[in-house]
Parts: structure tokens; C-alpha cells; sequence
């Protein structure tokens, strides 16, 4: 949720939102749809995803006690790494083929593995 100073997602932030909103949650893996956790507030690029009740909102999420992240050796440097990984990447070996070619048009290439 934006708050009522922010600026206007651009055509790229919204995109880039909206595929870590499909990712499972970067602590626990549940499954998506996550909300898109960001580390610096308006840095929408640095955003995580992270399952609502659990790991974002809930009592022992991010915005609690932070007990999940202690519990898993987590933080939000070491999800947002996984995140750029898995967006860039995918964790399947078909999904890399298709994400490669999907980027292959567009401004980012990734690395050849």
C-alpha cells in the first residue's frame, strides 16, 4: 500500500511489483500470492515477497518480533538476493529457458550458466 505521499509507480516499478507479489514467500515459502515487502521505503526495486499473515504483517513477521527471520537465519539482504535470483533466473530449468528469452528482448540479459 502506497502512502499518501508517494509518488506514482512508472510502467517498470509496477511490472517489477507485481512479479515479486508472484513469488512465494521469501521466508517460508509459502506459496503466492506475497505481499512485496520494501526493505527502503519507495526503493520499489528492493522489494521482497513475503506471505501477509506469517512473515510480513503477522506477530513474528517483519513487522513484528521478527522471530521467523531469526528462526530461519534470514534477512531482508539475504531474501532479496533469492528474490533478484529467482526473477532473473527462475528455479527450474524451463523456466530459466523462458525467462531468458523473455528477457532477451528487454534491456536486462542475463549471465549465460
Amino acid at each position: 500500500m502506497r502512502s499518501k505521499n508517494s509518488r506514482a509507480l512508472d510502467h517498470d516499478e509496477a511490472a517489477h511489483l507485481a512479479a515479486v507479489k508472484l513469488l512465494p514467500c521469501g521466508c517460508c515459502e509459502r506459496p503466492a500470492p506475497s505481499d512485496a515487502h520494501h526493505i527502503v521505503q519507495g526503493d520499489h526495486f528492493t522489494a521482497i515477497p513475503l506471505c501477509h499473515d506469517g512473515c510480513h504483517q503477522g506477530t513474528h513477521g517483519i513487522h513484528g518480533d521478527q522471530a521467523e527471520f531469526r528462526i530461519r537465519h534470514l534477512t531482508e539482504g539475504r531474501i532479496l538476493n533469492a528474490t533478484i535470483r529467482k526473477l532473473m533466473y527462475g528455479t527450474a530449468r524451463e523456466e530459466k529457458r523462458t525467462h531468458r528469452s523473455a528477457l532477451s528482448s528487454s534491456k536486462i540479459v542475463p549471465r549465460a550458466a
